[in-house]
């Protein structure tokens, strides 16, 4: 184990543990000494740990829509009441299991992030919200926090494992408290965020796994050439889940991808008899690239609107209608909408309904909705969907020219 340089504070976190490999499919956790780490790291003293967070690459834009890992470690320690960890594992976006692989493959590395962060910002407690469909996980962690626990790495801190129903809306770091308090999953107005005002008014730090996973590199932790997963430890590897017509759909961590087409050929290639007519990026309300701009340099995509997201690839053919495709989204938006707002709860099934009834599109309608829909929508669903929306008219029409 790499240390930095002594200091004050030790982190009774980084891990004397037994980290193991797990077979989700048969939904049993097969566990052997991997890797016994010290019990105690010495990180530096807050301000110095937070400074690393703050200058390395791979935390930025980490902390959701781009916002900085730090800043959120900072607000929830500004406040100066006991703050709250949670990890974030409910992973409802659609064709989206990177969280997932992660968990499979060392659960003991996420709990060490965990841990850390409770260290530093003097959290007592830690949530992890897993997605209750994710059974064989379960299995996984509760195994992973019994060994930390009767190890004595977690002294002082209260290690909580929580089953989130599976609701896509429960992603959402207010809907998500809002459920781990006993309430109905949605989402609030902000400010306040939940950084100053969050779990039972603590103030409470959210990163999803993938998040956690990536800290650990902040304080030395390197990719391990016997544990594939680790390399998500390097700043310029991105975890993208591959699923459609692909030969070997899963996650796949890759290394300077230049053009998302790349990513059929690291998936197998395409399924027999299949040409490629594009792909779904970003999940349920990511974008529809025709195969044109699959094969166009990633960067220039990146420059301009599109977003990654959380790395969802929908690879779909040349014999699958984009409208039929598009329709699809728009019905899961529809069915995962927590209805709570208007704009949210009758745009998304308006939109499903344009989409799948025959004809032409009602290209004036999917306008109206995007606009409304992305200006006065309480949360990400809502505004990413108009988003969404907003893009699909020109994208259709080019597709059928």
């Amino acid at each position: 184990m790499r240390f930095m340089r002594a200091a004050i504070l030790f982190v009774h976190c980084c891990m004397e543990k037994v980290r193991g490999t797990a077979s989700a499919a048969t939904g049993a956790m097969e566990q052997g000494p991997r890797q016994i780490r010290a019990a105690f790291l010495p990180i530096g003293l807050r301000e110095d740990i937070k400074y690393s967070i703050a200058s390395a690459e791979i935390c930025r834009s980490r902390a959701g829509v781009g916002f900085p890992v730090v800043e959120k470690w900072r607000q929830v320690m500004r406040r100066g009441a006991v703050p709250v960890v949670i990890v974030n594992g409910d992973e409802g976006e659609l064709a989206v299991f990177k969280d997932r692989f992660i968990l499979e493959n060392d659960p003991h590395g996420v709990i060490e992030a965990a841990l850390v962060a409770a260290r530093v910002t003097g959290a007592d407690k830690i949530f992890f919200y897993i997605r209750d469909d994710y059974k064989p996980i379960h299995v996984i962690l509760r195994k992973a926090i019994a060994d930390v626990v009767s190890a004595g790495l977690a002294s002082g801190i209260a290690i909580e494992l929580r089953r989130s129903g599976g609701a896509y809306i429960c992603g959402e770091e207010t809907a998500l408290i809002a459920s781990l308090e006993g309430r109905p999953p949605r989402p609030a107005e902000r400010p306040p965020f939940p950084t100053t005002r969050g779990y039972f008014g603590r103030p409470t730090l959210v990163h999803n796994v993938e998040t956690f996973f990536r800290l650990r590199s902040v304080w030395g932790s390197a990719p391990e050439p016997d544990l594939p997963v680790s390399d998500l430890l390097a700043a310029e590897v991105t975890l993208f889940s591959v699923s459609g017509r692909v030969r070997n759909p899963g996650p796949k961590p890759v290394r300077g991808l230049s053009r998302l087409i790349d990513l059929v050929d690291i998936a197998g290639g395409l399924t027999e008899g299949v040409e490629l007519g594009g792909m779904v990026v970003g999940g349920s309300s990511g974008t529809l690239l025709p195969a044109a701009d699959c094969r166009r340099p990633l960067d220039e995509l990146l420059s301009g609107r599109l977003r990654l997201g959380t790395g969802g690839i929908v690879v779909f053919g040349t014999g699958d209608d984009m409208r039929g495709v598009a329709s699809k989204m728009a019905g899961y938006l529809a069915r995962e909408s927590c209805g709570q707002c208007g704009p949210c709860r009758v745009g998304t099934a308006k939109a499903a309904q344009a989409l799948n009834a025959p004809g032409r599109l009602d290209v004036p309608l999917i306008n109206d909705l995007s606009v409304v829909m992305s200006e006065a929508s309480i949360c990400a669903l809502g505004r990413n969907a108009g988003r969404f929306l907003g893009r699909l008219p020109s994208l259709l029409e080019t597709c059928d020219s």
